[in-house]
């Protein structure tokens, strides 16, 4: 299953991509905005592919996510899981760019 975490390095977020980065029947990839403290928490999780992106820069985020959907070579997100939409454009953004 490929599954897309967007946030997710804390609280919740940092539980569910531990406890998928041990199960092989996940790729798990993750997009957030590079906060140090943020990244010191989930730096150590293995198998899961990180990449930097911020989405209040709706073009940028927009071609981020599409860049990533496309090196899936085909294949399509199982799942997409959110834990930093704090306003209603945040997930409009996700929803447009997929």
């Amino acid at each position: 299953m490929i599954v897309l975490i967007l946030g997710g390095s804390t609280f919740m977020g940092k539980d569910l991509l531990f406890k998928l980065s041990k199960d092989p029947n996940y790729e798990v990839h993750y997009i957030n905005r590079g906060k140090k403290y943020w990244n010191d928490s989930v730096s150590q999780i293995q198998n899961v592919h990180y990449t930097y992106g911020n989405r209040d820069d709706n073009e940028e985020f927009t071609k981020l996510l599409r860049y990533l959907t496309n090196k899936l070579g085909g294949r399509k997100w199982e799942a997409v899981i959110d834990f930093s939409a704090f306003k209603s454009n945040h997930v409009k953004r996700v929803y447009h760019a997929l």
